[in-house]
């Protein structure tokens, strides 16, 4: 366990009502006013009465013995530990235990009296399950269980990943429930828990509530989206290898690296340089990245992502299998993205962000191999070299299945290549920075030749063509037109046209279709896209 995010709070009990209490001398004083034995009787069956009442009386906060607010739930899942953690809504000194088949119980306890309670069990057996309970005087829990990580190089394991349940409780109930009945070892969350992770008051009904069965049955690992807000709550809530924010685990024969979307990851930014000594290291059969915000989207309108071109080399040179993103509200598998021509390994990004927040549209990428907009969360079933997995929506319907053997090479027409997309940013770079000089706002029509960078890896040929339509300011005289580039040379694009004064920016977008090329072009995404240029902001 590395050092904490924030130190651990506590959360204060609401403050006892007033209360109306009658004296018990006035009580009393009415056996004064009555003769006879069978009056006084009656004093005390009223006085008995009363006392009654008052108790009924009593607010919650003083008459209820201290309970579970949240929790139990399981943190930092090992082969020889566990983290439980809970939360009461007094301060008590709680301890939990845990016992196994033909074990000795194993126990731990808090050092003082607290509301938040993050207890480490260690000397445990890898593989095994265990019940354990929590408790404090006067209370005991339910016996709940657990499964601790399997010895190092297992080749079996079972992962269920799912992110942005947010604020869609009914849906993050049904999938949690559906990703419990699938039993896996363990359960990745991509981001997005709560709708504002500043606001103590949603984490509880958002996550803890509606993830209760699954999470204290099976650990869960997340990482942090734009909506915790890189909230304390985050870093109190739960308990995480490294700095929390981003870190690594291993599990079975697979390394698990996640990262923080929301800070710098770029090279020479601390977190870049973490990754980069992480994949470095020796590493198990499987690298599984996850983070929130997806290297390559297909949100219809969704920038492109700053981690595409700062991460996508690294997982591309050290061989990272796949990433699991969220931020996207839908369901999306992508085709492996990688090197057509030279060194390194393609990388297969998947997007389950359907946990429970309002959907989102799909548009059809380059890289798209499947899409739905559809609430959802995936299953992974590894064995050894190949993993057998499916994605599930909301019903617990299949919407998508596959199987990867990290033996095999994706074949170059399945893969998405990753010069292609290198190209692509040089000619809205190059597009941009030329278009400027070359069309001012109040031009009207435009003669003239932009000098695009060649791809780097050979020669190409095939169409461009301008983007045009009911609502377009600009007409061109050649709509579409051929081009074709040699190695080591230049793209010429044509910029011939005119349009309403006022109206040359945007700039239209341009498609570029790529019919061939020497190597030849046999990978998937053959179109490059020029993106409207609307000045220099």
């Amino acid at each position: 366990m590395g050092s904490r995010g924030t130190a651990r709070g506590q959360v204060r009990a609401a403050p006892a009502s007033k209360l109306a209490v009658v004296p018990t001398g006035e009580v009393f004083a009415l056996s004064g006013a009555f003769r006879g034995e069978g009056r006084v009787l009656e004093v005390k069956r009223r006085a008995k009465l009363l006392l009654f009442l008052l108790l009924l009386a009593l607010p919650a906060s003083l008459s209820a013995a201290p309970a579970l607010h949240v929790g139990p739930y399981l943190q930092s899942l090992d082969r020889d530990a566990v983290t439980v953690v809970w939360e009461t809504t007094e301060a008590v000194a709680g301890e939990v235990e845990a016992t196994a088949a033909g074990e000795a119980p194993r126990r731990a306890a808090d050092p003082e009296a607290a509301t938040f309670h993050e207890l480490r069990l260690t000397g445990l057996a890898p593989g095994t399950r265990y019940a354990y309970r929590v408790r404090w005087p006067g209370y005991a829990s339910d016996a709940y269980s657990f499964r601790t990580a399997p010895p190092a190089g297992t080749r079996r394991f079972r992962l269920a990943v799912y992110g942005d349940s947010r604020t869609g409780v009914e849906a993050h109930a049904d999938i949690a429930a559906h990703i419990l009945a699938d039993q896996p070892d363990l359960v990745l969350h991509t981001g997005d828990l709560v709708g504002d992770g500043t606001k103590l008051e949603q984490w509880k009904p958002q996550l803890f509530d509606p993830a209760a069965a699954l999470m204290r049955s099976v650990c869960l690992f997340p990482v942090l989206g734009n909506h915790e807000r890189n909230s304390p709550h985050y870093y109190r809530y739960f308990s995480l290898p490294g700095n929390e924010a981003w870190y690594a685990f291993d599990h079975a024969n697979a390394r698990f690296l996640a990262l923080d979307a929301q800070q710098p990851c770029e090279p020479g930014s601390d977190q870049y340089e973490w990754l980069l000594k992480e994949l470095q290291r020796p590493r198990p059969t499987w690298t599984i990245l996850f983070l929130h915000a997806p290297p390559f989207s297909v949100h219809p309108t969704r920038a492109v992502s700053r981690l595409r071109w700062a991460l996508q080399p690294l997982f591309q040179q050290y061989g990272v299998d796949m990433t699991f993103a969220g931020h996207d509200h839908h369901y999306a598998r992508c085709h492996p993205v990688g090197p057509a021509f030279g060194p390194g390994k393609p990388v297969r990004h998947f997007i389950t962000g359907g946990g429970g927040a309002s959907l989102y549209a799909i548009a059809d990428k380059p890289w798209s191999a499947v899409a739905n907009r559809v609430y959802n969360y995936m299953l992974l079933d590894f064995d050894g070299d190949r993993v057998s997995a499916v994605a599930k929506d909301r019903e617990d319907k299949v919407i998508d299945s596959f199987t990867i053997d990290r033996r095999e090479p994706a074949p170059v027409e399945d893969r998405c290549a990753w010069e292609v997309l290198l190209w692509e940013k040089a000619l809205n770079d190059a597009f941009r920075s030329q278009a400027a000089e070359l069309v001012k706002p109040e031009t009207t029509r435009v003669d003239a030749t932009l000098r695009l960078p060649a791809p780097p890896f050979g020669s190409v040929r095939g169409e461009l063509a301008w983007n045009t339509g009911p609502e377009a300011a600009w007409e061109f005289e050649a709509p579409t037109a051929g081009f074709a580039a040699p190695a080591g040379g230049e793209l010429l694009v044509p910029l011939k046209g005119r349009c309403p004064e006022g109206k040359a920016l945007p700039l239209p977008g341009a498609t570029l279709r790529v019919s061939g090329g020497v190597p030849a072009w046999k990978f998937r995404n053959t179109w490059v896209v020029l993106q409207p240029f609307a000045g220099k902001k």
